[in-house]
């Protein structure tokens, strides 16, 4: 599993910078070469533990210029912790803290709805408007 994933990363890194010299520079020109090539070259036999110290555990990291970088879900200088990456809310608490700010919503628009519509009467609270009797003429 390991070497595969990275026989591709150092093809691509041959691709990408053909005068790489990092820990292993004996991999130049291996960009020339096909993927099926590439796989059985002894050039991407690679220990990613061979330069790092403290070594970084088999399968969790990638050693480059003596610094270990960890892969997701891994994390400390050894890449030896497992990192939570979980969510950190559940889905009762996030629909619970919904609910809520909807009802708080709702109670702040309608104190406010009541408070501004009390002040300033609208239409219907007008005085009352005076009738005007209707008056109908023949056409001539």
């Amino acid at each position: 599993m390991w070497s595969m994933s990275w026989r591709k990363y150092l093809f691509f890194l041959c691709l990408v910078c053909p005068t790489f010299s990092g820990a292993r520079s004996d991999i130049r020109g291996v960009a020339s070469l096909g993927v099926t090539e590439l796989a059985s070259t002894d050039a991407t036999r690679f220990d990613p533990s061979d330069t790092c110290k403290p070594e970084c555990m088999s399968e969790h990291g990638i050693c480059s210029d003596g610094v270990c970088y960890c892969m997701t879900p891994w994390g400390g200088s050894k890449c030896e912790e497992k990192i939570d990456t979980r969510l950190r809310l559940g889905t009762f608490v996030t629909c619970g803290i919904l609910l809520f700010m909807l009802m708080l919503g709702t109670l702040i628009g309608a104190f406010l709805g009541s408070s501004v519509g009390s002040g300033t009467p609208g239409i219907a609270a007008k005085t009352e408007v005076s009738k005007r009797r209707e008056t109908w003429f023949v056409a001539k």
